[in-house]
C-alpha cells in the first residue's frame, strides 16, 4: 500500500462518516498501511493517516502519524498469507489482539508508543488547518 492509497482510505472513511452523520461539523478518517520508501535498497514503514472533513467548507486537514520501520520478512510474510500486519503480529506473538490493543508500534517499542498515541498524535496535527487558519487561507494545500 503507498501514501497515497493510504490518504485516500482516509479521505474515503471520513466521507462515509460525514454522509452517516449528516449533523457533523467535521469528520474524521483514519487508514492505517505498509509505505515504502527507496532509500537503501527500500524498506516498509507502518503509517497511519489521517483526514478530517470540514461539512461546511470540504476542507480538509491531512496527517500521517510518525512511520515505524516493519523487517522485510513480516512484509514478506503479509503478502504471502495475503493478510494484515496485525493478523502477522498476532500469529508471531501467539496472540489475537495486536491490532486492537497497542498495534504493532507498541509491540516494537515496548509500548513506549502505541498505535493509539500515534493516531492520536495525527489527528491533532490534521486539525492545524481548522485550529490555526489563517497560516493555511490562499495557501495551495
Amino acid at each position: 500500500m503507498s501514501d497515497n492509497e493510504c490518504v485516500q482510505g482516509a479521505i474515503n472513511r471520513a466521507a462515509t462518516a460525514l454522509r452517516l452523520v449528516p449533523d457533523a461539523d467535521y469528520s474524521i478518517g483514519v487508514e492505517a498501511g505498509l509505505c515504502r520508501i527507496s532509500y537503501g535498497g527500500g524498506r516498509w514503514f507502518d503509517r497511519t493517516w489521517v483526514a478530517i472533513l470540514n461539512k461546511d467548507s470540504r476542507e480538509e486537514g491531512l496527517a500521517s502519524s510518525a512511520g515505524c520501520l516493519t523487517p522485510q520478512y513480516i512484509v514478506d510474510r503479509i503478502v504471502k498469507d495475503k493478510s494484515g500486519l496485525g493478523c502477522i503480529m498476532n500469529d508471531l506473538l501467539s496472540r489475537d489482539d495486536v491490532a486492537q490493543k497497542e498495534g504493532y508500534v507498541g509491540v516494537v517499542t515496548n509500548n513506549a508508543v502505541t498505535r493509539e498515541d500515534v493516531t492520536q498524535q495525527a489527528i491533532m496535527v490534521a486539525s492545524a488547518i481548522f485550529i490555526n487558519a489563517q497560516f493555511f487561507k490562499g495557501a495551495q494545500v
